[in-house]
């Protein structure tokens, strides 16, 4: 069987923390689902998502004026 040495260094520390207990396979499943939104704030999200954007809003660009740029140089 070929086995990295940091599989086999894990092997050890769960071996001494937990003795055979620690052997057993882990569980990988998140005990949270970070990314999951609360579906009222979902719903009060969604339309300001789908609204135009506002001329010199900041996701237009326009947000920056050209001549601020240039004068920070």
């Amino acid at each position: 069987m070929q086995v990295s040495r940091p599989t086999v260094d894990l092997w050890i520390r769960r071996f001494e923390a937990e003795h055979f207990a620690g052997l057993e396979d882990k569980s990988r499943v998140p005990h949270t689902t970070p990314r999951k939104v609360w579906f009222p704030l979902m719903i009060e999200i969604y339309p300001l998502q789908k609204r135009p954007l506002m001329p010199g809003s900041f996701a237009s660009g326009a947000y920056w004026p050209t001549t601020r740029l240039l004068s920070a140089q």
